[in-house]
């Protein structure tokens, strides 16, 4: 005969894996999200997106800590072979949906370099436009002054 508290941690496991997939799912959704913003370059938007990835983010390791709480408590007892494949196939669903999350993670983190280096790259220019245009303006002031002493 199975213990209550067994058949309670298999239908509590199946919750926080449903749950997983269910935060997987909207971080996929604000990873694109945040890659859109990294592409428009609205830095606001994308700090405020990250803010709420970033509970989400929180929310997903706690989950991760009571899936392996209960992993590690021994054997399970499912209710039916139904509800522990089923569990199991949304796991599987988990690790799948966590590998996009990896990935458009990556592209996001390329995205973002290639506008910061973009961006470095224009304010460089923008400088170095400065400043030789302020050394134009020096060299015709100190020009014109010259001239301006000479005919005094």
């Amino acid at each position: 005969m199975t213990s209550p508290s067994s058949a309670d941690a298999s239908a509590r496991l199946s919750q926080l894996v449903d749950d997983k997939f269910r935060l997987l799912s909207l971080l996929l959704e604000k990873g694109e999200q945040q890659r859109q913003l990294i592409e428009s370059g609205d830095a606001t938007a994308l700090l405020h997106l990250l803010g709420e990835k970033q509970t989400l983010i929180s929310d997903l390791q706690r989950l991760q800590d009571g899936i392996a709480q209960i992993q590690s408590g021994g054997e399970l007892s499912w209710a039916s072979p139904a509800a522990r494949q089923r569990c199991q196939t949304t796991a599987q669903q988990c690790n799948a949906l966590g590998q996009q999350v990896l990935e458009i993670e990556a592209l996001c983190e390329r995205n973002a370099s290639t506008q910061r280096n973009a961006v470095a790259k224009q304010i460089q220019e923008f400088s170095n436009f400065n400043s030789r245009s302020s050394d134009s303006y020096s060299l015709d002031d100190e020009t014109r002054l010259a001239e301006f002493d000479e005919s005094s």
